[in-house]
């Protein structure tokens, strides 16, 4: 829920992180999301813990940051 882009593709990325603990999936299921992402969504997925599993990847990290960035140089 914490994206309009596409439901399905987020819920698919946590299925594949939390049942299948396939981070690569996940994550690739995630960066086009992340590049629209608001940021009351993008603090939703800092906290779900239906990613856990990739909390830590540099890749997730990156995500992140880059999602912050953009939407600081939006304010």
């Amino acid at each position: 829920m914490w994206t309009r882009i596409s439901p399905h593709c987020r819920n698919f990325a946590c299925t594949l992180a939390t049942f299948l603990k396939d981070a690569d999936g996940s994550i690739e299921l995630l960066e086009p999301l992340f590049e629209r992402i608001s940021m009351a969504m993008l603090n939703h997925a800092k906290a779900d813990p239906d990613l856990d599993i990739v909390r830590n990847d540099p890749r997730f990290q990156a995500m992140v940051a880059a999602a912050e960035t953009r939407l600081s140089a939006a304010d």
